[in-house]
């Protein structure tokens, strides 16, 4: 179940990507460009729904975990360039043949799963889409943590109570 989780994660926070590759590539050359645009749509749709459906996942699971924090910072401005590089990879795909661009996508995919997932996760449709923030936080130990948050702007240290863990490194703060 763990392996399932991780893996819907990982699509959930890769999506952007695939969004951008669905848009510049035309994927029914010989049909009107009203049925490819409906295919696309349909496309961005399931993507935005496994999105929404693993944010109800964690916002419906039970809080698990509390943290005495020494210092917090939003820090969506950090997983912008990683963003960017994916965007520039998916737009230059266009040159390739469709077989290719299929395979470096599910090799990029397959990197952001097994490498990026592990320490933290970060989704950008929760970010632009779901209204969350995303903050670093360190403890009074020293580690360091990711909090998504509905609260704007958090700048009080402290005990943050009602946390779902998602992963080692990353929380959902539950309202």
């Amino acid at each position: 179940m763990k392996l399932l989780e991780r893996f819907f994660l990982s699509l959930s926070s890769f999506f952007p990507g695939l969004i951008l590759f669905i848009f510049t590539r035309n994927f029914f050359p010989n049909v009107e460009n009203l049925l490819a645009s409906i295919a696309k749509f349909i496309l961005i749709s399931v993507m935005l729904v496994v999105a929404f459906v693993s944010l109800k996942y964690f916002e419906e699971k039970e809080i698990s975990d509390t943290a005495t924090i020494v210092s917090i910072q939003p820090v969506e401005h950090e997983i912008i360039p990683t963003y960017i590089g994916l965007f520039v990879i998916m737009v230059g795909l266009g040159s390739l043949s469709f077989i290719y661009q299929i395979f470096i996508v599910f090799f990029i995919f397959v990197i952001w799963f097994v490498l990026m997932e592990k320490s933290y996760y970060f989704n950008l449709i929760w970010l632009l889409v779901f209204k969350y923030r995303y903050y670093k936080v360190h403890d009074e130990v020293g580690n360091t943590y990711i909090i998504y948050s509905k609260r704007n702007d958090v700048k009080e240290v402290g005990k943050i109570q009602n946390l779902v863990r998602i992963n080692n490194f990353t929380f959902l703060e539950k309202d």
